[in-house]
C-alpha cells in the first residue's frame, strides 16, 4: 500500500506538465510511456481499494463488525479507501486533462491548415492520427455540403459566406462562381469569401466591413 500511496497520480501529473505550456506548433510526441505508468498507478490504487472492501467483508463474515459500515470505523479502512479512491479520480482527470489537450492542440493546426498538421504529425499516436482524420473529414465534408469554401483560409470564422469588398487596383472582368464580375477601381461588389480571399491578399481589394454599399455593375 505504500508504493501506491506515494504514487498520488505523479506519472498522470507528470504527462500533463509535458504538453500544458507547450504552443500547438511544437507539441510533444505522445508520451506512451509514461501513459502507461500512470494507468499502471491507478490499476495498484484500484487492487489496494478492493484489497480494504475484501477486510471489511472478512470482518462482517467473522463477526468481527455487524455491517460494513461498522467495519469501516473500527480501523483506518475509511480513511485508506478515500485516499486511494481520491488518487483514482486525480490520475483520471489529470489524463483526461493530457488528451483533451493534445486534441485540442491538433484541432487548432488543422484550423491554421491542413499543411501545418504535418509539422506535428510524427508526435501523434496512432489514435490520435485517426481522431485527426476523422475531424479533417468532417469538416471536409461540411464545406462542401455548405458550399463555403475553405472555412480555415481566414483568421477568424466567417460571419457570412458572402462579403462586402471595395476595389482597389483595375484586373478587368473576373469570373466568379456566380458569373463574370468587374474588377475596377472604385467599385463594391458582395462576393463568395472563399473566391475573394486571394484578391484581398494581393491588395486588389479589401473588405469594407457593415459600411454602407454601393454596389457596382456585375
Amino acid at each position: 500500500m505504500g508504493d501506491a500511496q506515494r504514487t498520488f497520480a505523479h506519472s498522470a501529473l507528470e504527462c500533463l506538465r509535458e504538453v500544458a505550456y507547450k504552443d500547438p506548433e511544437n507539441l510533444p510526441s505522445h508520451n506512451d510511456g509514461q501513459v502507461q505508468r500512470a494507468l499502471e498507478e491507478a490499476t495498484e490504487h484500484v487492487e489496494a481499494l478492493r484489497a480494504i472492501l475484501a477486510r471489511v467483508d472478512d470482518a462482517v463474515e467473522a463477526g468481527h463488525a455487524t455491517s460494513r459500515e461498522d467495519a469501516f470505523l473500527s480501523d483506518d479502512a475509511a480513511a485508506s479507501a478515500v485516499i486511494h479512491l481520491e488518487a483514482i479520480k486525480r490520475c483520471k482527470r489529470l489524463l483526461l486533462a493530457y488528451c483533451d489537450h493534445r486534441l485540442g492542440a491538433i484541432k487548432h493546426m488543422r484550423w491554421r491548415g491542413r499543411q501545418h498538421v504535418e509539422r506535428i504529425r510524427g508526435a501523434l499516436s496512432p489514435a490520435e492520427s485517426q481522431f485527426h482524420d476523422a475531424y479533417d473529414e468532417i469538416l471536409r465534408d461540411y464545406q462542401r455540403s455548405a458550399g463555403c469554401g475553405d472555412l480555415t483560409l481566414g483568421a477568424t470564422p466567417p460571419r457570412e459566406a458572402h462579403v462586402a469588398v471595395l476595389v482597389k487596383k483595375d484586373v478587368g472582368e473576373v469570373q466568379f462562381s456566380h458569373g463574370w464580375v468587374s474588377l475596377r477601381p472604385g467599385l463594391m461588389h458582395m462576393l463568395p469569401r472563399s473566391e475573394i480571399e486571394h484578391y484581398v491578399s494581393d491588395g486588389t481589394v479589401e473588405y469594407v466591413g457593415d459600411r454602407e454599399l454601393d454596389l457596382g455593375t456585375t
